[in-house]
């Protein structure tokens, strides 16, 4: 299990935790702005210069400023795991650098393309769009310049990123990842991931056993159901893969 990325993280959205966006969240947006099938990482607040910690041991790989994307964002390798943590604000590691889990490798920002203030999108970030993406895609590292790879960083280090071509360039959701807490009821919604008797009563209608967490056989079962009932795009309800019971799950489960 990984580490979060900063020693006050809560995986629950804004304002009660600190994602303002999960993965896989507005599909056309991204297809629009980037070409991708949804957004390709989890947007992460807290105030700006909060230190950004290493969520696993490794290596630093890459770092640069990417003015119209990532702006100053820093890679870190650790096995076959490829974190990149967008927007940061200042970088005080160096490319080559060892690092261990939970060392400052990065202060939270806004650099790059970011947005401030409330958007259809996503909730309102109530600071000034600072944010960390923090991205994470499968790497197999490559020793040998003769073998097929397709990606090489600043240190050297070559590799084929796995599934470029998933619609999100290889990146991958690490919710499963990440250590959870205790969550509080959410009225009217639920998300991977959370433990409360909301999720109980969801699972309870849907059929499930009702363990009360959010886990991959409740989201199995929500997106089945939501795939019969719910008016929406089949491909924007396959991209979430069950991951949310949003709004319109709940208006429509209160129909029946």
């Amino acid at each position: 299990m990984i580490k979060l990325p900063f020693k006050t993280a809560k995986f629950l959205p804004y304002p009660t935790g600190s994602i303002t966006q999960y993965f896989g969240e507005n599909v056309q947006l991204y297809l629009d702005c980037c070409g991708l099938h949804g957004h390709n990482g989890i947007d992460w607040v807290a105030s700006h210069g909060t230190p950004l910690l290493a969520v696993e041991d490794g290596i630093i790989v890459e770092v640069k400023n990417s003015p119209n994307g990532y702006g100053k964002h820093v890679i870190l390798l650790s096995g076959e795991h490829e974190w990149v943590y967008g927007h940061c604000y200042t970088i005080p590691v160096n490319v080559g650098d060892l690092i261990e889990a939970g060392d400052i490798i990065a202060t939270m920002g806004n650099t790059g393309f970011v947005v401030s203030g409330p958007t259809p999108f996503w909730k309102f970030n109530p600071f000034a769009g600072t944010h960390l993406h923090l991205g994470l895609r499968i790497c197999k590292r490559i020793e040998n310049e003769f073998e097929p790879h397709n990606i090489t960083y600043s240190s050297g280090h070559m590799g084929m990123i796995q599934n470029y071509d998933n619609g999100k360039k290889g990146a991958v959701d690490y919710s499963d990842l990440l250590p959870r807490p205790d969550f509080a009821p959410m009225v009217g919604k639920a998300r991977y991931g959370e433990k409360s008797m909301n999720v109980s009563d969801i699972q309870k209608k849907l059929g499930v056993i009702q363990t009360g967490y959010y886990g991959p056989i409740t989201a199995k079962a929500v997106l089945e159901w939501q795939l019969k009932n719910v008016v929406d795009s089949p491909e924007v309800l396959k991209s979430l893969g069950g991951r949310i019971f949003g709004p319109k799950s709940v208006a429509v489960m209160n129909k029946q």
